[in-house]
């Protein structure tokens, strides 16, 4: 065993035992739980240099070993390459990003770096995974992989792109899919060409989640969807309607990414449909902005959550993201910011557990009031 290799194990079980020292886990016999994050970006183009990955998890890291799964969404390919090749976002150029920047990670240990933070699956179909082309896809497939990392959203060709990623933890099947509809056609993977799996021809999408639910009837069934509006804070009427289609086909959570911003939370038949889980390791150029670490408890092998809890986390310094404790200041207006989210979907914040809004008081209801 190299020196390397025998440090990095010494730091990780370093960060385990100061992890169920801060961030007891709550986790009973019987229950799982699935901590989902938002958008992923090692490496910000804007950045003079390239931040070293376990310098920025390092705050997150002991949260993260709390949970049995650790899902986010990987914004950039991680490669060396000096150039973007063609057959990706751009193709054809001028197709460039859409901030007219190109993103991507170079350091060769960020996957490694990733995993010993603790992250499970990375969701890929991201408008930026292409930008280094299909090179630039086959060597962040090949890192991750590598490193033991789970993935969905991407491959050599189309049939992999869709493939599920599939994880199996204390006899709950977890199966992810994602897809975006953010990216460009040329995107897409295709037989026999590289790319991201799409989601721009929704009756298509639907029938890949229903495949999914018809070969695992017992799965968690989980999506990360790149969609939406950037910068907003509240979804589309379109992904509303779509939600509740992909839920009805056999989803159990959905996952959104791409606005970059916190959105609301829903719960439809008993599945949560996070809209956007905002940015979470990324460097915004103004540190102290508001992100969320997703909590989902599943009991007893059961498809619908336990429990689910928001836990508030500051983007600080280069994009690393600290999660707040509830004695620091910030942190209570932190949860009435959360609040403000989860209200309109018929939610409120119990301390940080998601729950129902009570019904209104029998003198709050109309007269005339004949239900709905």
């Amino acid at each position: 065993m190299n020196t390397t290799s025998s440090l990095r194990k010494i730091l990780l079980s370093l960060i385990i035992a100061v992890a169920f020292a801060v961030y007891p886990s709550c986790a009973c016999a019987g229950e799982f739980t699935l901590l989902a994050v938002g958008d992923v970006l090692p490496h910000a183009p804007w950045q003079v240099f390239e931040p070293q990955v376990s310098g920025l998890m390092k705050c997150a890291a002991p949260l993260f070993f709390t949970a049995d799964v650790v899902v986010g969404n990987l914004e950039s390919p991680l490669t060396g390459r000096a150039a973007a090749t063609s057959g990706g976002r751009t193709a054809a150029a001028p197709m460039a990003a859409p901030n007219g920047k190109l993103y991507r990670t170079e350091s060769p240990d960020a996957a490694q770096a990733l995993r010993d933070a603790g992250f499970t699956v990375l969701t890929l179909a991201g408008d930026h995974m292409m930008d280094y082309g299909p090179d630039g896809l086959l060597d962040t497939l090949g890192a991750l992989k590598k490193a033991g990392i789970v993935t969905a959203g991407a491959g050599a060709d189309a049939a992999e792109a869709y493939r599920p990623g599939v994880v199996d933890v204390k006899g709950m099947e977890s199966v992810f899919l994602s897809a975006s509809d953010a990216a460009p056609k040329a995107c897409a993977a295709e037989a026999g060409r590289p790319g991201i799996a799409s989601m721009k021809d929704e009756a298509a999408f639907i029938k890949v989640v229903k495949e999914a639910r018809a070969k695992r009837p017992e799965a968690l069934i989980v999506l990360g969807l790149h969609w939406g509006v950037e910068a907003s804070h509240a979804p589309t009427a379109r992904q509303k309607a779509l939600a509740r289609k992909l839920v009805d086909a056999g989803a159990d959570l959905i996952l959104g990414h791409h606005a970059h911003r916190l959105q609301g939370l829903e719960v439809y038949k008993g599945r949560p449909v996070f809209y956007s889980l905002g940015s979470f390791l990324f460097d915004t150029g103004k540190p102290g902005g508001l992100t969320v670490a997703a909590r989902l408890t599943y009991a007893d092998g059961k498809r619908e959550p336990s429990g689910i809890t928001l836990i508030p986390v500051e983007i600080g310094q280069a994009g690393a993201p600290r999660p707040l404790d509830a004695g620091e200041a910030g942190y209570a207006k932190a949860l009435d910011d959360l609040r403000g989210l989860v209200r309109p979907f018929g939610l409120m914040l119990d301390g940080d557990s998601v729950v129902p809004l009570p019904p209104p008081a029998e003198d709050e209801i109309p007269e005339d009031f004949e239900g709905i």
